[in-house]
């Protein structure tokens, strides 16, 4: 039996976001796992916005809050995120 983890990561978490990946993680069963920063983003969308253009131009790659203790049990990895 394979198993699938949907790994979900938004610096504004959006409510589209979250039904896709529970309604997916529903459909074929699996872990539901959120990637949180350890440095969270600002809720002002203009602050947020900056902070994310300023890591994408520098390369930046924020230190993490949380991880998926048993990546290699699972078969198959579903990562969202805003587009």
């Amino acid at each position: 039996m394979k198993r699938y983890v949907f790994t979900v990561f938004s610096i504004l978490l959006s409510f589209s976001l979250v039904a896709c990946s529970s309604l997916s993680q529903e459909e074929v069963g699996g872990d539901l796992f959120l990637i949180k920063v350890e440095d969270l983003y600002s809720s002002n969308y203009d602050e947020c916005l900056d902070r994310a253009s300023e890591e994408k131009a520098s390369n930046a790659r924020p230190a993490l809050a949380t991880h998926v203790e048993n990546m290699d049990e699972y078969d198959i990895i579903f990562l969202g995120f805003p587009n």
